[in-house]
């Protein structure tokens, strides 16, 4: 793909006719890069599933993508999604296509990232880390990868860019969206990963979250709490006490 983006304009052009040609060969670049981080993304919070017999005692029908390839999945998103992708922009192709480039690789971005801070993808993560513990990858720890592409700025150097920063609210929109619509037993069954060790004692405070206001503490401090920590200790510290007065 990075070696046709190049040549788009130089490998369409007809002479007496327009642009739509390199409209469609970006279209198909840009769909094509859309279905390959998608297949990576679908490692994030992935299971195997095999058909067996009865016979087959010592197969497994449902399996967790090993944490080892969903981490490496992530690094790959980060690498090559949420860190902006300039290969797939081209000045000439919004200059005389009108192709409007930068919209279809955010296009592209938020899709992926609502996907991955999506209820459906917390609950996979929640179940793989009850059953598996530490050999599961947690939403904590994507929390965390995350943080080192879309809120990178927080660990100084330069200022965040249009781009950066459009990512960033879909990020905390994903989230806060949950808040209004709740769809899943994600909080009840969520794992304080960082809180600390489990115990029956935490696990019990979480199943006595019952009201709005108790949901959006607890959530809040879940996918948030990679970027406020890292930031500003004490309104971490703040939120910690919050939650905690709460249930």
């Amino acid at each position: 793909l990075k070696r046709i983006m190049p040549e788009i304009i130089k490998w369409t052009y007809e002479p007496n006719e327009g642009y739509e040609k390199a409209r469609t060969l970006y279209s198909n670049v840009a769909g094509q890069f859309s279905l390959y981080m998608g297949h990576v993304a679908t490692n994030v919070a992935g299971i195997y599933s095999t058909p067996i017999s009865v016979e087959q005692t010592d197969v497994k029908a449902v399996e967790f993508v090993p944490k080892e390839i969903q981490k490496k999945a992530m690094a790959f998103l980060n690498k090559e999604l949420f860190t902006m992708p300039t290969w797939l922009m081209d000045s000439q192709l919004l200059e005389k296509a009108q192709v409007n480039t930068s919209s279809f690789i955010f296009s592209v971005q938020s899709g992926i990232l609502k996907g991955l801070l999506s209820s459906r993808t917390l609950d996979k993560m929640t179940t793989n880390e009850l059953m598996n513990g530490t050999k599961a990858y947690t939403s904590a720890e994507m929390f965390q990868d995350l943080r080192k592409s879309i809120w990178n700025d927080l660990r100084g150097g330069k200022r965040p860019d249009l781009n950066q920063r459009a990512l960033q609210k879909v990020y905390v929109n994903s989230l806060t969206a949950m808040l209004e619509k709740p769809k899943s037993n994600f909080l009840l069954l969520r794992t304080p990963s960082l809180l600390g060790e489990v115990t029956k004692e935490s696990l019990n405070k979480i199943r006595k979250v019952e009201t709005k206001n108790q949901y959006i503490y607890y959530l809040l401090f879940l996918g948030l709490s990679s970027v406020t920590f890292s930031k500003v200790g004490n309104i971490g510290k703040i939120i910690r006490n919050l939650y905690t007065n709460r249930i």
